[in-house]
């Protein structure tokens, strides 16, 4: 538990791909059928690098090899009908330094021999997708746990495997007979001492340094005095030592402190090794709650037939209130059941247990270990009944078996059957010897971790009243508020121990088992506080404003993820933070943190504050704001309904031609050098968006349609000329796509607006033809055929296929299909359908508030043009447009609407 090696990883993946082969060939129905060989393409991610599990080159040895290893078994099964071959495998990972790594040590093990033989990578340089986070990200504190494994071995000595963060494993022994010594541990840790003892209390300082020194080996005392966050994983014998009261021995008297224990410093939980466990528990849906707190213990005998009592238990009591007024009083909509006191029979109990599925058990009481309760037969035919639980009335004990019936098991359980409050008679027979408190945990504890409770508190061994509902409060506080259950934990531990540490030992009394990353469903306020994007979590503790300004800017890529006004929530409250900080303060005057928060502002769809930050940034001495962001910055001026933001947009459009024209600050540079590039492309591109919304304003103001259809010619003209550009530098399909879309779909408008075909054809005429060896064609003809051989092009690319070229694909769709039309009425109008699709797969990879606010203009520029020609008397030319484009953009504009998490 808790290990991966490159060997267990590779075995994994080869009965997966054989798995998924299967599967594939025999039962999904759209894989082809015949004779011929089925093709598998493949995508994995880095397993075990995020939790530093494996390095990148264990995780890739062991993928890849499990994948040729499953290819080959692939090729030598006899009798298939269609053989099955694996062409291809992508991994991907999301962090750019991670992929890096991982790519370069793929180099390195392809050039070893055997790996040239198994694979080929025809392209050895990344492909850089949508999504992708680059610069620094820091791990995520506490978001990985080392994990120590104990097992004891058949002669009492300890076997240990550290698995840290060096993505290593270390091993090693205690081979000194530790169980020997259990009886003494187990007398201090329940206040069971005697005269004779040399430490008498578990609170006595040398006590947690005798079992750090006893119970670790030498090899691991060093690394675990660094204070790691650490998951114990251990089996049903190394179970029963008080791991957590483990501390730092004493070096002397010259320390002069006391040692803090581990648990108090750092987080430890638990985990259990069993083989016996329900495969598949039921999912908690609810929030019902069952407290069972001091239940009667009324009416017990002992094996002698003499009564047997028990003490009134008020610590019990009080902490079973405390639970459930928390619950009462949490933000979710608990729905407490609480069974409290001494009138509460053991009917009562084992009805309400098996009644309802419960999320949350609380259980407070006494407990009993091996506790006779009757016997059976008589004569040589008795045989006593012996219980270990928790005490109920009339001779009855709850126990493992009984929880058992519960199905599906709470989601989180808390056992404490071990207050001090209790007489000692009332925990086993009388002179039967020590608590066996950790047998009694063991048992309950280890029932619920095998019916798949995500986490079990039970305390191991004797509480103090006071300290134990210290512990509950702080705990349930923590984990009603989110925490995660490692670190929750540590808090109630912490407050314990700082409260009353030296009085008792109940800060290291709790074994808690579970995931630490595990949380109880978090209330309405902690849920709010985790809306935004967990990459700005922590940033106002940011090193520096380089790592800042990285940080901001990764928001960029996971902009869809999350709801926009959660992140842009949380951006405000981090500069808040930041301007308060002294240290940090002058950051948010750097240019780079400046025009990064600019990409996020306008990512977010936030146009305003996008172009007040990206402004800012141009304008700070000692910019390093790029070219590149001061056209984001007019493609945000463009957006904005402000008409002064109109004005700056166009002007700084002029301003970025002004230095691509400029003959005089051109040297060194030739005329051969500075013939037109790519960026003049690009200024095209805004300044024909630009139109394009100019056009669109004019439609919401009711202007007259002439003067739309002008804005709309000259659109396609930018557009046209941005194209060919584009075209003769060969830039990418989507890029093409997404200039040659928008050019026919304004020059289609246009013509629509005037009613007349000859006005589409004059905008693409006067635009000129695609490119220099364009057909001696029409004008509306020969952009016709340069759109569907992109369509081509693009089709080719659709594996690669991310949020824009799905929708570059679909406006290029509709702007075709639009300008056949109009060419030709007869031509059909079924790729609107086909558009339709194509922006549902769009809409799946959670696209930013920008991206949706794109498809929406563009919609919206068509409905809106739809409805005025409607509008207008008389019959229309293309009067099937006229009535099918209002139905078709509202179905799409529907469809955006409901794009959940960018919205705003």
């Amino acid at each position: 538990m808790g290990e991966l090696t490159p060997g267990l990883l590779s075995e994994t993946v080869t009965r997966g791909v054989l798995r998924y082969a299967f599967e594939h060939v025999h039962r999904d129905p759209y894989a082809a059928r015949g004779s011929e060989p089925v093709d598998l393409r493949l995508s994995t991610v880095l397993v075990g690098t995020h939790v530093q599990a494996v390095t990148a080159r264990d995780s890739l040895a062991g993928l890849l090899y499990g994948v040729w290893r499953a290819a080959q078994l692939l090729l030598q099964m006899p009798g298939g009908p269609q053989p099955v071959r694996i062409r291809e495998v992508e991994v991907i990972e999301i962090d750019e330094h991670i992929a890096l790594d991982a790519a370069y040590e793929l180099r390195r093990l392809l050039a070893r021999d055997e790996w040239a033989e198994r694979l080929r990578w025809d392209h050895p340089v990344l492909e850089v997708r949508e999504g992708g986070i680059r610069g620094y990200r820091p791990r995520a504190v506490g978001s990985v746990w080392q994990r120590l494994v104990v097992r004891q071995d058949a002669l009492g000595g300890l076997n240990f495997a550290l698995i840290g963060e060096r993505a290593r494993v270390e091993s090693t022994q205690v081979y000194s007979d530790v169980a020997s010594l259990r009886r003494f541990i187990d007398r201090v840790s329940d206040h069971q001492t005697g005269a004779a003892d040399r430490i008498a209390s578990p609170t006595d300082p040398r006590f947690g340094g005798v079992l750090f020194q006893m119970l670790l080996p030498y090899e691991l005392k060093e690394r675990l005095a660094n204070l790691d966050n650490t998951v114990l994983v251990v089996d049903d014998e190394s179970a029963r030592y008080p791991w957590e009261l483990l501390s730092p021995a004493l070096a002397g008297p010259a320390d002069g402190e006391t040692p803090r224990p581990f648990v108090v410093h750092a987080g430890l939980v638990r985990q259990r090794v069993t083989d016996d466990f329900r495969r598949l528990p039921q999912a908690i849906t609810g929030y019902d709650a069952l407290i069972v707190g001091a239940p009667s213990t009324a009416n017990w005998q002992d094996d002698r037939r003499a009564p047997l009592a028990f003490s009134t238990l008020e610590g019990a009591e009080a902490e079973a209130q405390a639970v459930n007024e928390l619950l009462l009083h949490d933000d979710r909509e608990w729905l407490p059941s609480s069974l409290i006191g001494p009138t509460v029979s053991f009917e009562q109990v084992r009805i309400a247990l098996l009644e309802k599925p419960y999320r949350l058990l609380h259980l407070c009481g006494h407990g009993v270990v091996d506790q006779w309760v009757r016997t059976m037969g008589s004569g040589l035919d008795a045989h006593e009944i012996r219980k270990t639980g928790m005490v109920l009335s009339h001779q009855e004990v709850l126990t493992a078996a009984d929880v058992d019936q519960m199905n599906p098991p709470p989601e989180f359980v808390f056992i404490n059957c071990c207050y001090s409050g209790r007489d000692a008679e009332g925990l086993t027979t009388p002179g039967a010897g020590p608590r066996k408190h950790p047998i009694l945990a063991a048992s309950l504890a280890l029932q619920f971790i095998k019916m798949g409770s995500k986490a079990v508190v039970a305390a191991g061994w004797q509480v103090d009243d006071a300290a134990a509902l210290l512990f509950a409060k702080t705990l349930y506080r923590a984990l009603l508020d989110g925490e995660a259950f490692g670190e929750a934990v540590r808090g109630a531990r912490e407050a314990v121990h700082a409260d009353s540490g030296a009085q008792h030992n109940t800060w290291g009394a709790y074994q808690c088992y579970g995931d630490p990353q595990w949380r109880l469903h978090a209330p309405a306020r902690a849920a709010a506080a985790s809306a935004g994007t967990s990459l700005l979590r922590d940033a106002d503790g940011c090193m520096s404003a380089h790592e800042l300004a990285d940080r901001i800017v990764q928001v960029v890529a996971v902009a869809g993820d999350k709801p926009a006004a959660a992140v842009l929530g949380q951006i405000d409250r981090l500069l808040a933070t930041l301007a308060a900080d002294e240290a940090r303060r002058a950051w948010l005057s750097d240019s780079r943190v400046r025009s990064a928060l600019g990409c996020a502002y306008r990512e977010l769809g936030d146009h305003d504050s996008a172009a007040r930050a990206l402004q800012l940034g141009a304008r700070s001495a000692y910019s390093q704001v790029q070219i590149g962001q001061l056209e984001l910055l007019v493609n945000s001026l463009s957006r904005s309904a402000s008409p002064d933001a109109q004005l700056a947009a166009e002007s700084l459009l002029d301003r970025l031609d002004d230095v691509s024209n400029d003959t005089l600050g051109r040297w060194p540079l030739g005329d051969q050098d500075v013939a037109p590039t790519s960026a003049t492309s690009e200024r095209q591109g805004l300044r024909g968006g630009f139109v394009l919304r100019q056009a669109a304003r004019l439609l919401d103001e009711d202007k007259a349609l002439g003067a739309v259809a002008e804005a709309l010619v000259k659109a396609a003209k930018l557009f046209a000329s941005a194209y060919r550009s584009k075209r003769h530098f060969g830039d990418a399909a989507d890029r093409r796509a997404y200039a040659l879309s928008n050019a026919m779909l304004a020059a289609a408008l246009a013509g629509l607006a005037r009613r007349e075909l000859g006005v589409a054809e004059a905008a693409l005429a006067e635009a000129g033809t695609p490119h220099p060896g364009s057909p001696a064609l029409g004008p509306i003809a020969l952009w016709l055929a340069e759109a569907g051989a992109l369509l081509d092009e693009l089709a080719a690319l659709d594996d690669l296929a991310s949020f824009w070229h799905q929708t570059t694909k679909l406006e290029l769709l509709v702007a075709r299909t639009l300008l056949a039309h109009l060419q030709d009425p007869a031509h059909p109008l079924d790729d609107f359908a086909v558009a339709l699709d194509l922006l549902d797969r769009a809409l799946v990879r959670w696209p930013s508030p920008i991206q949706v606010e794109s498809l929406q203009h563009r919609f919206l520029l068509v409905r809106h043009l739809s409805l005025a020609l409607q509008r207008q008397p008389g019959p229309h030319p293309w009067e099937d447009l006229r009535q099918m484009l209002p139905v078709l953009t509202e179905d799409a504009l529907a469809r955006l609407a409901t794009c959940g998490r960018g919205g705003h």
